[in-house]
């Protein structure tokens, strides 16, 4: 028996003397010579392969070998590193062991495409497609498709032999000896059937491969026309053969080979190409076809093949050689410096990680010298001056040509060993390579780097009728836009967006493919050409010594053969041997016991290994040797395991055959038993008959019996006469009456299919009164069966099934007369017709409410017409962009045109982004007309309301569109009536809409229909006319206003604003709702925004969720659970935020006590609590909702869960408040609490005497036990003095101790009130007097406009405001507790004056900015008016709309001195403003319709800002209303600048401004405090769209100043403008030019401080009365006293220059 020790190494093949050496690390002779001739002996013994180490060397036979079939895998299957004669197989073994025994990916690195289990294509050549050097092939799909394609499909696609094509006969080899490409493309076929490519995709393949080669064989002619020659094709049967293989227009492909196309803003224009130019542009189209289709043929195959989850790898990198052709261009620099880069992995791998490696583990060890090859990668791609990096920067240029680039190449090069210009002028330059020098000519270079689809191009080919075509180049365009949208976010500057070169992308692609080898174990697979002729048996010395050189394979052999490639950390080599040798298990990792393990294992000699400081080193053959052990001890160890499982499952399986079979055998005996047993009793009863029988004989009985014939017991006596019964009457007796008896009778069961269909009529048809028939003509002899039939169903008794009524199904003849009529239904037969030559199609043309598309039936006929629509380009209801829009959810969805099949839940998505994304799909057309000019034509009613459109012309597309005019929805439909036969009148909120249509009646029951549905259920209800009833007791409402109806049962009056209408119905303005009292007053909430209440009501498309479920019990939903939730309790959108709704809700059944505390205390928990409502808004309410929950109808089991959540539900409140949508629902709750007697919450007065307490801050305290400042808590108990810092009681009061208050009013000089306070009895008092902060109104918040499914609005939060205000070059000076207080007094004014929403998702800001660089790219063009573009250093001004001056256009600058320009001088604001931003914002009541009409885009660089100012006061209206996008950024409010030098302050608030969001401001923030963007905030582009609203009074240049009646009051005009107010102010000069360089220099900054703009603009103390326009938004609070003080020093202020950035 052997021992694991002694386990032998199994060799199967011995090795032979005369084959060589099969390791060349074995040669003694390490020189040049011995290494060639042992490469040569085995190259003539046919043996290609030969180790180096565990680096392998192939030498190409240029002939098929058989060494690849499964035998020779099965023989190196799971074999060690020289176990077998050396092969790619063994590599392949090696590699995949690896990577499943140490976990990590591997890489096999083979010097010729790229493959493995998922492709990706790094370096595709394809340059391939259209130039083949000599003796090259194309690729080799081409010629298979040729060779084995049918003749009827090479007939169908035109095809001949490949020497007629010019893209495969340019090398001068069609055939390769010893290829089958017949064959070869059989095995492609079905190899395609396997990855489940259909027929129309193989179709379209084969289809796009024969356009390259006709594409090929357009040949072209020049002539001269206008002095100049230019190309016309000669090969028209060629244009049109490749535009019908690919359905596009050959008119258009003609022109996209002939024509350059200039996209203009009014026109295209088509330049003529020359023959050279346009030969390119036929070549550009050939490749961008193949390379779009392996694009695409990489994608499927990896889908399918790939594995989804995260999965350990082996890559497979088979470059292309080194080539060095008669021609060098473009396309051999990048393969050659892919080749440079490739042999520095190598070096990097193999010489120089590996030396280093020796030097840290202190091996003795003499360096090898080898070739490094950094500095020719240099040459090639190093910044900024590398060839190729000059060739990118050429490319940008317009005018640059191939010479340019040579010549800055020479320039930069001419000096490097590696660089050699030629010695004529010629255009070439030399590249000294590791391999050797390489001559490249520069012809073409820059041509063939920009190598672009263009836009006419991508045009033609989207509009193919070929699917995969037209998704192709569909896919290509997206992914364009998307470059383009991207481009210049993170750029210091504007740019124009510049597409990606040939020579960045394939940088970028060899980058990538380097970084992933680098992160995999790399085997190398050297490769070696025997000769240059490519023939087979020809081995040429001194081709293959060159290649030994350059390749550094004889360095390699000498650092494999005298260093130690493998090295193996100390622990990992006694746990991966351990099983081989009889070790402990807690061994020392150290070399020495390293070293006893590895002489037990095997007989060694010092110089196989070398103990490292932390690994063992080894040889490759030693550590081969000790992998066949370990292989082999895993393989008995798995035999083992295999065979006492399989004794195990046997002898289970043998124990369980056993029961079973003694169960038979027991089942068996017994039924024997009782058959026997029944037999004799049998014969018995004959045998004693006469003893059992009534009747002494047998006769024929034709009447039924009146009693058994034998004894039997009284219940089954009954049973036997009835079987009787049965006898007879299968023996024919007709006495009986045949089936007129009850009895049973059983008949065959029909077809499920015809089954479900007959189920499936009576339901379709159960609800109509008619149905369609056929009336015969006049014609004689013909009477159909189905006019004249009358039958009467028979009555089904007992599973009967009513005989079919045979009728005639065929038509009558052409000449017969056929009329069609209604009639009633006079029976449940159905007919059909067959053979007919017609076709009847079922269109769902609108959808009604309540609408839904549950049945599989209507389901699958929606989905199958809008499926048959999309791909129709007939149907005028979906635009072009829809339809595009439809068909890339189509290829989303993986369906097939020709027979759709798709799950119940795609086709409901693809349903519902048909009904929800097409305007007019599914609407009713009706024929309308409007007032002269409006141009209707056609009225659409839909689901959405109704539309009108006109027909128009088509663009890219034959035949009309629909074009929507304009769109209202049925909010906006008041009534409709119809003052004349043919005349509607639309009542809309805003309007009154008249149109004229012939099909009226019908136009006005659809609405009136759909009005109707929408207003049940409804709780809302639209005033259709004013209404101010005398008594105030009525609610008064407006035309338009939106009132909600409460219920009846307990109406309320209060401040909300409630009162009966004038029907007495409850009703109310919207926004003040009071839910009604009773035992869950927080249910009117919960009914409308809580998940489970909305699941109870219908789903998307309108239908019961659950129609068989019980009815939801209400009330549930507002009661304590024990079990925490699993999502949100309000129905949020966002999965996330209901993700951490849940776990907020086990943050308060853990404080609660009702929820483990898993080590988190009662603080850990609150902290959880308001840290998720500080981060996510929309928590606020769903926590306030959590709490509220779990202290209704408390069961818990701990006696303090309800105090605790009253506690919790205190200290939420303390810290945020509620919406405003849920205010008035809690605050009825809280009420409703208050008057119950007994509630958990009064236990927390005196458990926590701050409970429910009103603070206050106290400034300063007259009282000196008191000290100051501190925090006053007011509540039941009294008065409680708490420390500022810790928040400790310092001093308390209680109720009975004060005996009077009184509050007085702030004295001069100061703006805070003063609280007198008299403590003490009435003998002895004292006075106390506090000084209190000014109180500052903050109003309530809505976290949406409609609720919870819109955008958020907040306030800033306290934690993004910095009030102090010190200059930053200030270092001692502290601000006083005064100037402290003023400036947060200051602070709160500006926030009171502050509003933020988030509105815009990414998405959206995306698309905003991508219109936004539009601006900038049209001002760059000087496509705008001269006054429109206002430029800056780092800073660029758009105004649209109405713009303002405050520069050199005036005669006089200043504040108060801004003008607007003349009406016409400014663009007008761009269509898209208004439908990306100012209709958002108008639908989210932010701005109110048609406020804005100026918007300015100011566009910042990093480093840019715009100095402190307040925007003017007499030229715009308030508020302001900004939104911010590409970056993030800060508004800064009350920054003090001063000069030389220069020194900001910190601002008296500081605003963080997220992209995306709006930022609203009015009263004190906009107008009495300057506002500033400073240099420091803007660290990436910016942009901001200014939305405002210009005053009507608003001066003009050309126009007189600002009269007195315009200012306000106690403002004198010679304040304004002096003596000159009166003289017309005329435009100068226009915009200064930016200066390129001001970015380089020093920044000045000029302002002008708030101080000056408010003594300029307003009175010392601010009047808003006649100035200010802001009722639409907020209700200002104002000083109440008169402020009518002159400056102190009775002189106007002075007025500063400024300058904006």
């Amino acid at each position: 028996m052997q021992t694991l020790c002694s386990l032998p190494i199994v060799r199967y093949q011995e090795q032979q003397e005369e084959d060589g050496l099969e390791d060349m690390t074995q040669l003694e002779d390490l020189q040049e010579a011995a290494v060639l001739s042992n490469i040569r002996t085995r190259f003539e013994r046919q043996l290609i392969y030969t180790y180096i180490g565990s680096i392998l060397v192939s030498v190409n036979p240029y002939r098929l070998c058989n060494i690849y079939g499964t035998e020779q895998v099965l023989q190196y299957e799971g074999r060690a590193l020289g176990e077998n004669p050396p092969h790619l197989f063994a590599i392949a073994n090696v590699a995949y062991s690896k990577m499943m025994d140490a976990k990590h990916n591997q890489c096999i690195v083979i010097s010729g495409l790229i493959c493995g289990a998922i492709t990706s294509q790094y370096l595709l050549e394809k340059s391939r497609v259209v130039f083949q050097a000599k003796n090259e092939r194309n690729y080799h799909i081409f010629y298979e498709m040729l060779a084995g394609l049918p003749a009827q499909q090479r007939q169908k696609y035109c095809l001949q032999g490949a020497e007629t094509y010019y893209y495969l006969n340019q090398g001068g080899n069609c055939e390769i000896p010893g290829k089958d490409d017949a064959e070869d493309f059989r095995r492609l076929l079905n190899t395609m059937e396997v990855l489940s490519f259909s027929i129309e995709e193989q179709n379209s393949i084969f289809r796009i491969l024969s356009s390259i080669l006709h594409l090929g064989n357009v040949y072209f002619e020049k002539y001269e026309t206008d002095c100049q020659e230019v190309a016309t094709v000669v090969s028209a049967t060629e244009i049109q053969t490749v535009a019908e293989l690919l359905q596009i227009s050959p008119e258009g492909l003609q022109k996209a080979i002939t024509f350059k196309v200039t996209e203009t803003l009014r026109e295209k224009i088509f330049t003529p190409l020359t023959v050279e130019s346009a030969v390119d542009a036929r070549d550009a189209i050939a490749k961008t076809l193949y390379s779009l289709l392996f694009g695409w043929l990489t994608d499927r195959i990896n889908k399918l093949v790939y594995p989804r989850q995260e999965a350990l790898s082996i890559a497979i990198l088979d470059i292309y050689g080194f080539e060095d052709l008669n021609f060098n261009s473009f396309e051999q620099l990048c393969i050659n410096y892919a080749n440079e880069y490739l042999q520095f992995f190598f070096n990097k791998i193999v010489f120089q990680e590996e030396q280093e490696e020796y030097i840290r583990e202190q091996i003795e060890w003499k360096e090898i010298p080898f070739s490094d090859n950094q500095p020719c990668i240099d040459l090639i791609s190093q910044k900024p001056y590398g060839i190729l990096r000059i060739l990118d920067d050429q490319s940008c240029f317009p005018q640059a040509t191939d010479h340019t680039f040579l010549q800055k190449c020479h320039y930069h090069h001419g000096t490097n060993p590696l660089y050699t210009k030629p010695k004529m002028p010629l255009p070439e330059f030399t590249i000294k390579h590791y391999a050797g020098k390489v001559t490249y000519q520069v012809h073409k270079f820059l041509d063939k780097n920009y190598d672009q689809v263009r836009q006419d191009v991508l045009d033609l080919f989207i509009s193919s009728r070929t699917k995969v075509v037209a998704n192709l180049f569909f896919g290509h365009a997206q992914v364009l836009a998307r470059q383009k949208s991207l481009v210049g976010r993170s750029s210091t500057r504007t740019r124009r967006y510049k597409a990606p070169t040939v020579a960045a992308r394939f940088q970028q692609s060899l980058l990538e493919l380097v970084e992933k080898m680098e992160r995999c174990n790399p085997f190398f697979v050297r490769c070696l050409k025997p000769n240059n002729k490519k023939e087979p048996g020809l081995f040429e010395a001194d081709v293959v010594s060159s290649q030994l050189r350059y390749s550094g394979i004889l360095e390699t052999i000498r650092i494999r053969k005298e260093g130690f490639p493998i090295r193996i950390p100390f622990l990992v080599f006694i746990d991966r041997y351990r099983c081989l040798v009889d070790m402990w298990s807690n061994v020392i990792p150290n070399g020495t016991n390293c070293v006893e393990m590895l002489r037990n294992l095997c007989p060694v000699t010092p110089s196989m290994y070398y103990v490292g400081v932390s690994k063992l080193f080894l040889k490759e053959q030693l550590y081969q040797a000790l992998e066949s052990k370990r292989s082999r001890a895993h393989h008995l160890a798995a035999l083992t395991l295999q065979r006492y499982a399989r004794t195990f499952f046997i002898k289970r399986r043998f124990r369980s055959l056993r029961r079973k079979i003694v169960l038979l055998q027991s089942r068996a005996r017994g039924y024997l038993r009782h058959t026997l047993i029944k037999f004799r009793s049998l014969v018995h009863i004959y045998v004693n008959r006469r003893r059992y029988l009534k009747e002494p004989a047998f006769g024929m009985l034709t009447a039924p019996l009146a009693a058994p014939l034998t004894r039997l017991d009284e219940e089954l006596c009954h049973e036997a006469l009835g079987l009787f019964k049965l006898i007879l009457r299968f023996m024919g007796d007709p006495g009986l009456g045949g089936p007129k008896e009850g009895s049973k009778i059983f008949g065959k069961k029909q077809d499920p299919h015809e089954e479900a269909m007959q189920i499936l009529k009576g339901q379709l048809s159960a609800p109509r009164e008619a149905v369609a028939a056929v009336k015969p003509g006049t014609s004689a002899g013909y009477q159909p069966r189905a006019a004249s039939v009358r039958c009467q169903a028979p009555s089904v008794v007992r599973g009967f099934f009513p005989l079919a009524v045979a009728v005639s199904r065929e038509l009558p003849s052409e000449a017969q007369q056929v009329q069609t009529q209604l009639h009633r239904s006079c029976s449940e037969d159905f007919y059909t017709y067959r053979n007919v030559p017609w076709k009847i199609y079922i269109r769902k043309e609108v959808f009604y409410p309540k609408d839904n598309f549950n049945d599989p039936l209507l389901l699958d006929l929606v989905f199958r017409q809008i499926f048959n629509d999309t791909l129709c380009d007939t149907c005028v209801r979906l635009s072009q962009e829809e339809r595009l829009r439809m068909k890339s959810l189509f290829a989303e969805n993986k369906l097939d045109s020709f027979s759709p099949v798709a799950t119940e839940s795609v086709k409901k998505e693809i349903i519902a982004a048909a009904r929800d994304g097409c305007e007019v799909y599914f609407s009713r057309l009706f024929p309308a007309t409007g007032s002269v000019g409006t141009g209707v034509q056609i009225l659409a009613g839909s689901h959405a309301g109704i539309k009108l459109l006109r027909l128009v012309k088509g663009t890219n597309m034959p035949g009309e569109q629909l074009r929507v005019l304009r769109g209202y929805s049925y909010a906006d439909v008041l009534f409709v009536t119809t003052p004349s036969r043919n005349m509607l009148e639309f009542n809309l909120s805003s309007e009154k809409l008249i149109l004229f249509s012939p099909k009226a009646p019908q136009v006005k029951a659809m609405v009136d229909h759909f009005i109707t549905e929408l207003r049940k259920d409804s709780q809302y209800v639209v005033a259709v006319r004013n209404y101010s009833p005398e008594d105030r007791g009525q609610l008064s409402f407006h035309k338009g206003d939106i009132i909600h109806l409460q219920s009846l049962e307990q109406p309320e009056r209060g401040d909300a604003g409630f009162s009966e209408g004038p029907e007495g119905a409850g009703s109310e303005r919207v926004g003040a709702a009071l839910p009604p009292r009773g035992a869950l007053p927080m249910l009117g909430f919960a009914r409308q925004y809580f998940r489970a209440a909305r699941r109870g009501q219908t789903d998307s498309c309108g239908q019961k969720a659950k129609q068989a479920a019980e009815p939801l019990d209400e009330m549930e939903m507002l009661k304590f659970t024990k079990v925490p939730i699993q999502e949100s309790l309000i129905d949020f959108t966002d999965s996330s935020i209901s993700k951490l709704a849940a776990e907020a809700f086990q943050a308060v059944m853990r404080f609660m006590g009702d929820y483990p505390p898993r080590g988190q205390s009662e603080l850990d928990t609150v902290c959880t609590i308001l840290k998720l409502c500080a981060e996510h808004e929309v928590l606020r309410d769903e926590l306030y909702c959590q709490i509220v929950k779990q202290i209704t109808d408390n069961t818990s089991s701990k006696p303090d869960s309800c105090q605790k959540g009253w506690r919790l539900l205190y200290i939420l409140s303390a810290y945020y408040k509620c919406s405003e949508v849920l205010q008035p629902f809690l605050l009825a709750f809280l009420q409703d609490a208050g008057g119950r007697p007994a509630l958990p919450f009064q236990g927390l007065l005196s458990a926590y005497p701050m409970f429910g307490s009103s603070f206050f801050y106290i400034q300063s305290c007259s009282n000196n036990a008191i000290v100051s400042p501190c925090i006053l808590a007011v509540n039941q108990n009294g008065l409680n003095f708490l420390s500022k810092e810790t928040h400790e009681p310092v001093a308390k009061f209680s109720l009975k101790e004060i005996q009077s208050t009184r509050t007085q009013r702030p004295a001069g000089g100061s703006s805070s009130p003063y609280v007198e306070i008299a403590l003490g009895d009435l003998l002895s008092q004292g006075i106390t007097q506090l000084q209190l902060e000014p109180p500052v109104p903050k109003p309530w918040v809505p976290l949406g406009g409609l609720g919870y499914k819109g955008g958020s609005l907040r306030e800033p939060t306290e934690a993004s405001y910095d009030r102090k205000r010190r200059y930053h070059e200030d270092s001692d000076s502290e601000p006083s507790d005064y100037e402290e207080q003023k400036e947060e007094e200051e602070a709160r004014k500006v926030k009171s004056g502050i509003r933020q929403l988030r509105l815009f998702s990414m998405e959206e800001c995306a698309k905003i900015e991508a219109r936004i660089e539009d601006v900038v790219s049209r001002a760059e063009k000087g496509l705008y008016k001269e006054h429109t573009v206002d430029r800056a250093p780092l800073r660029n001004k758009y105004f649209f709309g109405e713009g303002y001056t405050y520069g050199s256009q005036l005669q006089r600058r200043g504040p108060g001195q801004e003008r607007l320009y003349p009406r016409g001088e400014v663009d007008a604001i761009p269509e898209w403003v208004h439908d990306l931003v100012i209709r958002k914002l108008v639908e989210h009541r932010v701005i109110p319709e048609g406020f804005v009409n100026s918007a300015v885009i100011n566009d910042y660089q990093p480093g840019g800002c715009i100095v402190s100012h307040v925007d003017p006061i007499h030229i715009f209206e308030r508020p302001i209303v900004s939104v911010s996008f590409f970056s993030d950024s800060a508004l800064c409010f009350g920054c003090k600048f001063q000069f030389k030098p220069i020194r900001v302050s910190e601002p008296v608030l500081f605003l963080p401004v997220k992209r995306g969001s709006v930022t609203v401001l009015s009263g004190y923030a906009a107008d009495e405090i300057t506002h500033c963007i400073r240099p420091q905030d803007i660290k990436e582009r910016r942009a901001v769209i200014i939305l405002r609203k210009t005053r009507l009074d608003a001066p003009r240049l050309e126009t007189k100043s600002l009269s007195s009646s315009v200012l306000p009051p106690g403002y004198t005009s010679d304040r304004l403008s002096g003596s000159n107010r009166d003289q017309i102010l005329k435009p100068k000069r226009s915009h200064r030019k930016a200066d390129p360089d001001a970015a380089h220099r020093p920044r000045i900054l000029e302002m002008d401080k708030e101080e000056n703009r408010r003594s300029v603009l307003l009175p010392k103390h601010r009047r808003r009365s006649n100035f200010s326009s802001e009722n639409y938004w907020r209700r200002s609070y104002e000083y109440t006293e008169d402020c009518d003080e002159e400056e102190e020093d009775g002189s106007p202020a002075r007025k500063v220059k400024m300058r904006r950035h």
